[in-house]
C-alpha cells in the first residue's frame, strides 16, 4: 500500500483502477476521470471490488474527499487485508484534485450536505418522529416510549427559531417487558397519580423558547444548544440540551437529543428519596432519561 500524490496519478491514470470511495451521491456530482463508485461505508464494499476487479495483482487506486477524511486510507486497509497486492492511496482526494484544477466528471451540482435553508412554519412528520424514555432504580431500569400527537417548528433561513409540540400521555408504552399482566401493570402504574396522573392530564407539551447554534462541530455531534419550557401535570418548568440537527439523506430536517431530566420538578415523586424515607424496593431515580427524534 503506497500514498500517491496527484500529478502521480493523472500520468498514471490509464493504468490504474481509480476507485472513488465516498458517497455514490457524491461521486454522481463530481468524481475524477475514469473513476468507478464503491463506497467503503457499505458492507459490500469488499464484495463490490471482487465484481469490478477481480484480478488482485492488478493497480488500483483509492481516494476519497480529502487529506482529513479517513474513507481513502480505510479503503486501502481493507483492500490490503482482502489479498490485493497493489493499492495505492490518493490521500489528497477530490480536493486536492480540484484545487490543483485538474478536470473531473460529473454532474457538478450542490455540494453534499449543504444546509437546506428552509424558511416557515413546517409540520412534524409525527409518524417518524420518537420519543423513547428510560427510568431507573438501584436494582434495575425500564424503557419504553411515548408519541407525539402534534407539533410544528418555525425556520428562518435554515435555523430554528421556534416550536410547539404536544406528548399524548395516554401512549405511555413499555417496551422491556412482553406482553403479559407485567407489562399492563407497569403501564397502567405510570398512568396513574402515583407518576403522571394521565386521566387529569392526558397530555403534556413542549414550547421552544431559544435555540443557538454550535459552531465548528463535527457532523455527528450536538451542534445546537435548545431551552423549552415542558409543561406536564399542569407544571411548567424550564429545560436545557444538546441536539444534533440537520438534513438527512432523505432531505428532511431532523434532530436527535439524549439528555436526563427530574421528574421530581412535574410533581411525579412517587418513589423519590428526596421526599420519603425508607422506601426499600419501591425507591425509584429521579432522573429519566430520553431520547428525542423529530423531523420535518
Amino acid at each position: 500500500m503506497s500514498i500517491i500524490l496527484a500529478e502521480e496519478l493523472r500520468a498514471q491514470l490509464q493504468d490504474v483502477h481509480l476507485i472513488d470511495v465516498r458517497l455514490e451521491s457524491d461521486f454522481e456530482i463530481s468524481h475524477l476521470p475514469g473513476a468507478l463508485s464503491n463506497c467503503v461505508f457499505e458492507i459490500g464494499f469488499i464484495e463490490g471490488m471482487t465484481g469490478m476487479v477481480p484480478d488482485q495483482s492488478q493497480a488500483i487506486c483509492v481516494y476519497g474527499v480529502d487529506e482529513e477524511s479517513h474513507e481513502a486510507r480505510t479503503a486501502a486497509e481493507k483492500l490490503t487485508r482482502a489479498g490485493y497486492q497493489n493499492v495505492s492511496e490518493f490521500r489528497g482526494g477530490i480536493t486536492e484534485w480540484t484545487k490543483e484544477g485538474l478536470p473531473t466528471e460529473g454532474a457538478e451540482a450542490a455540494s453534499e450536505g449543504a444546509t437546506r435553508a428552509i424558511t416557515g412554519v413546517k409540520v412534524l412528520r409525527l409518524d417518524e418522529c420518537q420519543i423513547d424514555w428510560t427510568g431507573r432504580n438501584s436494582g434495575s431500569k425500564h424503557w419504553g416510549r411515548l408519541r407525539l400527537s402534534s407539533g410544528e417548528l418555525r425556520f428562518d433561513e435554515g435555523r430554528l427559531v421556534e416550536g410547539e409540540m404536544e406528548i399524548d400521555m395516554n401512549s405511555i408504552a413499555n417496551l422491556n417487558l412482553e406482553d403479559g399482566p407485567m407489562r399492563g401493570i407497569l403501564e397502567d402504574h405510570l398512568k396513574s397519580d402515583d407518576f403522571f396522573d394521565v386521566e387529569r392530564y392526558p397530555s403534556a407539551s413542549i414550547k421552544l423558547l431559544s435555540t443557538e447554534g454550535i459552531p465548528d462541530v463535527c457532523k455527528g455531534l450536538p451542534n445546537l444548544r435548545v431551552r423549552c419550557q415542558l409543561t406536564m401535570k399542569g407544571i411548567s418548568e424550564e429545560l436545557e440540551f444538546l441536539a444534533a440537527a440537520g438534513v438527512n439523506g432523505d432531505g428532511h430536517w431532523t434532530a436527535q437529543a439524549n439528555f436526563d431530566f427530574d421528574r421530581t420538578q412535574w410533581g411525579v415523586i412517587y418513589g423519590s428519596g428526596r421526599f420519603f424515607r425508607n422506601l426499600g424496593m419501591h425507591l425509584v431515580n429521579d432522573l429519566i432519561s430520553m431520547e428525542l427524534k423529530l423531523v420535518v
